[in-house]
């Protein structure tokens, strides 16, 4: 970790942020630090994340010129900080660890007084001589709660000096020079040199029997069931870190190393494709949406890291200078393997040159990615990846039953078969006393993160929770509801605009109410379970919309209105615009 000012160190501390900023926008997130890190330095450190969570948010915002998001984020100018306070929070963590349980790395990540007290020694070998254990103890944990927290401790160790290693300098958060003798620098080039240069030992092989498909398929769940749906949910919660509903790369990578494994987070550039996919898929999403990936395009990049893993494996196998990119020897020596895969090249270099798209002598991954899907190049054909077109996989036991199904026999989702008194019960919009009261304590449990504003992945949860399966699976709904909702009261900060606060909050549950209903209608009328409605669909569903109180006099001109971006179809934002507008009815009895 370079901390020192000298030229060397700010050469260093450049391209070490530069390596850190996966986002490349110059700004690294709490995600992007912790990925650097594992990369950069190895487990031991990884491991010491709540020293690395206090180092962030001691550095992020230290520039007094950041403004609203930015603060949110460690820039290039508090690069140097943050290293600082990793130095200075990982020796404290050293130190906490050591007295929270009887063994390092086996305590709750809490102190009570047996340890605190059974640890008075060890404080005194580190600097700090305690008289009274209780009244420390106590001065210690100021949340009154009974244990001393990790932040508590740095706090205190901090301002009583605690030194758990006189040998290990950590720096100075004040811009002061620090000197590194000659051994330093040439232990740190020596590192960098094994760092980019892995020896042939460590090198590993690359062959379709040593790589576990099996173990992804089970890892990354795609199926539309209900399992595979609460699977999905818990992994995206589980991985969106930042709890606002979105995911950067950043949290991907990381997300992915913590559910699948160090096998698959080598695999970075497909992940990196995946996410460039994935992100976005979503039309409807405005700028700042589509740089992330959201809760509702999170099954597509699973569909895609489970391709592009068996692109990559192909692509890394190929590549036999493990440079990231294939010349023209490695490409024409592995074209057994390519005939192999499914993908045979009568013309090398004419082939070698049409996948080589800019020219440059060399074919990268992403070049590679496109050309091997267009030749359906199959690595591994007992692997399924999925598909990205959010169709069921469906059996063909079925599809032969669905074939012969007659059209008066649609699975319908009718309106005895879904309880809305249920949601009625369970979503108080009332403005009296007992609903306010029910509605602060549903928001205070929805709201996981602490910070009085619920994240579109919080709500879903919540409504999970709340209302159950039922509602749940009604997705679009709750995501139209939380865009409808989000910012109905308008403040200056944009980032508070993102999400549903307190204020907002009943104005969120009348919306659910309205849009499970309209949910009903569209899901009633989308044969296919598609997510769209064509216009067989929708022709064949007068009857039913007259019954919902609209009726349609030209249903191939009605189509193309509600079609308002000429795609085709009918999607479900389209059609609530639409159904609203004609006063659509799908309940009576059901107020929303």
């Amino acid at each position: 970790m370079p901390v020192s000012r000298s030229e060397e160190d700010q050469e260093k501390r450049l391209n070490m942020f530069r390596g850190f900023d996966s986002s490349g926008n110059g700004q690294l997130s709490l995600a992007e630090i912790e990925t650097g890190i594992l990369s950069y330095m190895g487990d031991e450190l990884y491991l010491m994340k709540p020293a690395l969570k206090m180092a962030y948010k001691a550095a992020r915002g230290v520039d007094p010129t950041d403004e609203g998001m930015e603060s949110s984020y460690v820039d290039f100018k508090e690069f140097r900080i943050m290293l600082v306070n990793v130095r200075r929070y990982i020796q404290l963590f050293a130190a906490f660890d050591e007295i929270d349980g009887e063994k390092r790395g086996k305590g709750d990540g809490r102190i009570d007084f047996k340890e605190f007290k059974k640890g008075l020694d060890h404080m005194k070998e580190w600097g700090v001589t305690v008289e009274d254990p209780k009244a420390e103890f106590n001065a210690i944990d100021e949340n009154d709660g009974g244990y001393v927290l990790f932040g508590e401790f740095c706090a205190w160790g901090m301002e009583k000096g605690l030194n758990y290693d006189s040998d290990f300098e950590t720096g100075d958060d004040k811009a002061v020079r620090m000197e590194i003798s000659e051994e330093a620098k040439a232990n740190a080039a020596e590192e960098e040199y094994k760092v980019h240069d892995p020896s042939e030992e460590k090198k590993k092989a690359r062959k379709r029997d040593e790589i576990d498909f099996g173990k992804y398929q089970e890892m990354l769940p795609v199926g539309k069931d209900e399992e595979s749906s609460k699977q999905r949910l818990e992994m995206f919660q589980g991985i969106d870190n930042s709890g606002n509903g979105r995911l950067s790369l950043a949290e991907i990578d990381l997300g992915m190393l913590n559910y699948t494994g160090d096998e698959l987070f080598l695999m970075k550039p497909a992940i990196k494709m995946a996410y460039k996919v994935a992100r976005g898929a979503d039309v409807t999403d405005n700028e700042l949406d589509a740089s992330y990936v959201e809760f509702d395009e999170f099954r597509v990049l699973l569909v895609n890291i489970r391709r592009y893993i068996q692109l990559y494996a192909a692509f890394d196998e190929i590549d036999d200078g493990d440079d990231g990119r294939i010349n023209f020897e490695e490409f024409s020596s592995g074209l057994d393997l390519l005939k192999e895969w499914g993908a045979e090249v009568a013309y090398p270099k004419a082939e070698f040159d049409l996948i080589d798209s800019n020219d440059g002598g060399q074919v990268l991954f992403n070049e590679f990615c496109a050309w091997a899907m267009k030749k359906g190049l199959n690595y591994d054909s007992d692997f399924e990846d999925g598909d990205d077109k959010m169709v069921d996989e469906i059996a063909s036991e079925e599809k032969e039953e669905k074939k012969n199904e007659e059209s008066e026999q649609r699975i319908l989702r009718k309106r005895d078969e879904i309880d809305f008194k249920k949601f009625s019960s369970s979503l108080p919009v009332g403005k009296d006393e007992a609903s306010s009261e029910k509605r602060k304590e549903m928001f205070e449990s929805m709201d996981l993160s602490g910070n009085g504003q619920l994240s579109l992945a919080e709500i879903d949860l919540g409504i999970l929770n709340f209302v159950g399966e039922e509602c749940f699976i009604m997705k679009p709904a709750i995501k139209a509801a939380y865009r409808t909702s989000r910012g109905s009261i308008p403040t200056d900060d944009e980032m508070k605009d993102s999400y549903v606060e307190k204020k907002e909050f009943r104005t969120l549950l009348l919306n659910v109410r309205r849009y499970i209903e309209l949910y009903a209608a569209f899901d009633a009328i989308d044969d296919g379970d598609d997510g769209r409605i064509n216009f067989e669909e929708f022709s064949t569903s007068l009857k039913m919309l007259e019954e919902w109180g609209v009726t349609v006099e030209n249903p191939k001109e009605e189509f193309d209105t509600i079609d308002s971006n000429d795609g085709g179809q009918i999607l479900f934002n389209e059609f609530c615009q639409w159904a609203m507008k004609k006063g659509l009815d799908y309940d009576s009895d059901f107020e929303s």
